[in-house]
């Protein structure tokens, strides 16, 4: 596992987000199915219920089959468009660009907004890259993408791929 995420509905009724009354839920990225419910199951305490979009049901250490409930993030396919302004003897190339962006948005968790000077950072880094000017969107069209973060709802995260940036130079 490598993010998670805990929320809890600790009152009498069930919660805007659909959380039954004293529950917790948790939003897991990575880790099998069955090793995440194991760890829901051994933390949260008695009495308390899990919830979530994922339910596996396993057998404990006594033999007792036990039900456990998680969430897992969806992905937001982001789209970039990158425009550098270049200098050509120390540039790297497209490819660089392309890598620097998903490099610098790999960590990004359920909910975090995507920053633009994130993205312009880690490309201003690159040698031979004089300027960057970086949108981003959902959509692949440039004139849907903008120049301002992107913050997604809390059960998802904002990947980025190489095969999902265009890069222009000057």
């Amino acid at each position: 596992v490598t993010q998670v995420t805990v929320w809890e509905n600790d009152t009498d009724f069930t919660d805007a987000e659909g959380r039954p009354p004293h529950s917790v839920e948790v939003l897991a990225l990575g880790g099998t199915d069955e090793a995440v419910a194991r760890a829901v199951w051994a933390s949260k305490a008695g009495g308390i219920a899990s919830y979530g979009s994922t339910s596996v049901t396993f057998t404990d250490a006594r033999g007792v089959s036990r039900t456990a409930s998680f969430s897992r993030p969806s992905s937001l396919l982001m789209y970039a468009t990158v425009e550098v302004e270049i200098d050509p003897a120390a540039y790297e190339g497209a490819d660089a660009v392309k890598a620097a962006i998903v490099a610098a948005t790999t960590s990004y968790r359920a909910g975090e907004t995507a920053l633009i000077s994130d993205l312009v950072l880690a490309v201003r880094a690159l040698p031979g890259v004089i300027d960057a000017y970086v949108w981003i969107g959902v959509l692949a069209a440039f004139y849907t993408q903008a120049r301002t973060n992107y913050t997604p709802g809390p059960r998802a995260r904002c990947v980025f791929d190489t095969g999902r940036v265009v890069v222009t130079e000057r």
